[in-house]
């Protein structure tokens, strides 16, 4: 009867290590692409799609417009059929933790724009499923009082350790399984 109990432990134990073992990976890139001009640089990296290609333009968004002290930096074009595209644009940087504004014209001819304060490390990052032209403007005057300027490091992305932590306790449990039934095993 020990022996059915000890093996319906360690079962139990290896059943419950399984899923700690079989992390998904990240999305796979499927396509990317990256093009400089006046100093701003774009790199879009697409999960879907088989053709992904990035180029300046010299057109600007066509909803693109400035007030005040904000400037328009640089136009990027991306063609093709991916879609799930992230789009990181690293500016010159005097230009970190000020406000951004990204003009976007979709090749269906739709417009949106996205707004924010550039990060600490002088990038910008959007995601966007269609392609398009993008019109990134910055306003040099305006200042994020709330930019991280602390010492630590960002997100690295890096998977929660409590899963191994998990797999690790229930692995010590079996093996402890193990070790009482072959120790009963051995004076017996």
């Amino acid at each position: 009867m020990k022996k059915r109990i000890i093996s319906i432990v360690c079962v139990l134990a290896l059943c419950l290590a399984l899923p700690t073992l079989a992390w998904a990976a990240g999305s796979p890139v499927v396509q990317s692409s990256t093009v400089t001009s006046n100093g701003v640089s774009m790199k879009a990296t697409a999960t879907a799609g088989t053709a992904l290609n990035g180029a300046t333009s010299s057109t600007n968004a066509s909803n693109a417009s400035v007030s005040g002290s904000q400037v328009i930096l640089a136009s990027f074009e991306l063609t093709g059929d991916a879609t799930d595209v992230t789009v990181t644009f690293t500016v010159p940087s005097q230009y970190a933790n000020k406000a951004f504004k990204v003009f976007i014209q979709h090749n269906d001819g739709t417009t949106e724009t996205r707004e924010g304060y550039v990060d600490s490390a002088s990038k910008i990052t959007i995601n966007v499923s269609k392609l398009s032209i993008f019109t990134v403007s910055v306003d040099p005057s305006s200042t994020n009082t709330n930019a991280n300027t602390s010492s630590t490091s960002q997100q690295t992305g890096a998977p929660s350790t409590t899963p191994v932590v998990l797999g690790t306790l229930v692995a010590l449990l079996g093996a402890g399984a193990v070790a009482f039934a072959l120790r009963k095993k051995v004076n017996q």
